[in-house]
């Protein structure tokens, strides 16, 4: 009886922080904090359990080795230009028009 009053108090609680600490992590300024630092932590956790492998760098004595071309360039062709005919130019000529003011802003 005690130790199942008891296993349901210490289930409460977990239950009441888990909510309490997803509530907290829904306030953007806490997340903000809290975020990377769970990404560095899971970073880290992942490189203790696969680290990367080590490269070592040998310099090697710099080769000449550029390709030489098989073949030649071939020509490309150039798209010809044709003639077409002058398009109509159009001019706009300005025309000034005095704006009429409202009924109620009419001035004697």
């Amino acid at each position: 009886m005690i130790k199942s009053k008891l296993a349901k108090i210490i289930l409460a609680s977990i239950i009441l922080f888990a909510l309490l600490i997803i509530l907290l992590f829904a306030i953007p300024s806490v997340r903000s904090k809290v975020l990377w630092r769970l990404d560095d932590l899971r970073i880290q956790l992942v490189y203790a359990l696969n680290p990367p492998e080590e490269v070592v760098f040998v310099p090697e004595a710099p080769t000449n080795n550029t390709p030489n071309p098989t073949q030649s360039p071939t020509e490309t062709l150039l798209p010809t230009s044709t003639s077409t005919p002058d398009p109509q130019v159009f001019t706009a000529t300005a025309t000034i028009e005095p704006t009429a003011l409202p009924s109620a802003l009419m001035y004697p």
